[in-house]
């Protein structure tokens, strides 16, 4: 059902979708990238893989955000914004342990790892602003 539900809410996009944006490089291929997983999964049936495919292309996703900080060289994101999501990754974190769910473990540590990277970039060009914008002395 999530798939059907997923592939006609993309073709409904795709038909009737405002078209005057188009797609970046990297939406092209994380939107070919997610078909062929969905062809993994329905081809092998294994949700483990297919499930740590789509965690590498979430992955990918981050990319974009953290490069834009780095061209810029300046903070561009919402430490309150990602503090949350942060803390949303530890909270699903504990009952995925105390579930021994792997997959979600997985997600979880995902989530942590690259939002704590983004945290990072961007507390460093915050930093980095503050003390070159503060008086001498």
């Amino acid at each position: 059902m999530d798939f059907t539900c997923t592939g006609l809410s993309f073709v409904a996009v795709w038909l009737w979708g405002n078209r005057s944006v188009p797609f970046t490089v990297l939406e092209k291929f994380s939107i070919i990238v997610a078909i062929c997983i969905v062809m993994v999964w329905k081809l092998t049936e294994n949700a483990m893989t297919a499930n740590l495919l789509a965690q590498m292309l979430i992955m990918i996703g981050y990319i974009p955000t953290i490069h834009r900080m780095i061209s810029w060289k300046k903070n561009t994101e919402s430490f309150q914004t990602w503090s949350i999501v942060l803390l949303a990754g530890f909270v699903g974190l504990v009952p995925a342990i105390l579930d021994y769910d792997t997959l979600a473990v997985i997600y979880a540590l995902r989530g942590i790892i690259m939002v704590s990277l983004v945290m990072c970039v961007s507390a460093h060009y915050a930093l980095q602003a503050k003390i070159f914008l503060s008086p001498p002395g």
